[in-house]
């Protein structure tokens, strides 16, 4: 009980962002709950102890002791623990340049999340896994791995899931230079906009057509980019304030508009990133 008042205590200066309190809690928890032989607890306490030292911008010393909760949380058959950071952890995985070390985070905390009957869970990681594939240099491994995520999420009746999850297959497929594969993927964002619009995502529908057009573009079929830029950049214009992302979408827009300015220019000097893809967040940056 003491512990876990403590843990509490520890994720509450976490959360009000005071970052010499946490880790100094957090640290004295760790000891206290390893000579209590409390796993869970010290688990806990290094996940508070990892996210601190991420916030102040000591990633090596924050991947490590968050490998090592995540290593407490599996080796305690704690699920739920795995599935609460796993995602995060992958994420710190690969921008150190371990996509492989990410991948097994990700495989292992999916079937626990099977094991568990989180199908939610199991669809995000399996997804995920996806995605660091296809940004590690395999993407045919990618979109397979993602095809198959979306035909569990069809049986398990989660349909948002299966067009996130064709939407990546499709991002993956669209690095190929291969005809055959461009009108897969193509297909493939068409489905999924049709998901989405079942489900009044109209942010998503957006998306879906910027990456078509990068595709075309990419293609060399300049009409249909032209026209499918321009239908992306309408779709996104249209979007009331409180469904655009802060972050991404006036990039999206700004992306939309030098691609058609080059369309419908002077070809002679294309800018930097033309027809460059949105990528699984369909985030298209300026930068």
């Amino acid at each position: 009980q003491h512990r876990a008042l403590r843990l509490r205590l520890a994720c509450a200066y976490l959360d009000a962002g005071e970052l010499d309190a946490a880790p100094r809690e957090s640290l004295m928890l760790v000891r206290t709950a390893d000579e209590a032989g409390d796993a869970v607890t010290r688990a806990g306490a290094r996940q508070v102890l990892g996210l601190a030292l991420e916030e102040q911008g000591q990633a090596e010393d924050a991947l490590a002791i968050l490998s090592d909760a995540f290593r407490d949380l599996r080796n305690a058959g704690q699920a739920a623990g795995m599935i609460g950071m796993a995602e995060a952890l992958a994420q710190l995985l690969v921008r150190a340049g371990d996509p492989s070390g990410a991948a097994t985070v990700l495989r292992t905390t999916e079937q626990a999340a099977v094991e568990a009957g989180d199908r939610n869970a199991e669809l995000s990681l399996a997804t995920m896994l996806g995605v660091v594939l296809d940004e590690s240099g395999d993407g045919r491994g990618a979109a397979e791995g993602l095809l198959d995520v979306a035909s569990r999420a069809e049986r398990y009746g989660e349909q948002i899931a299966r067009a996130d999850a064709l939407h990546s297959a499709a991002v993956a497929l669209g690095r190929s230079p291969s005809p055959d594969d461009l009108v897969e993927a193509l297909a493939l964002l068409e489905e999924a906009k049709r998901i989405y619009a079942d489900h009044d995502r109209a942010e998503r529908i957006a998306g879906c057509e910027h990456e078509a057009a990068a595709l075309h573009g990419r293609h060399h079929s300049h009409a249909a980019a032209s026209a499918r830029y321009e239908s992306a950049l309408r779709a996104y214009e249209d979007l009331p304030a409180e469904m655009r992302d802060t972050g991404a979408w006036p990039d999206e827009i700004a992306d939309c508009r030098a691609n058609l300015a080059w369309l419908h220019g002077d070809r002679s000097s294309p800018p930097d990133g033309l027809f460059r893809t949105g990528g699984h967040t369909m985030s298209h940056s300026e930068s």
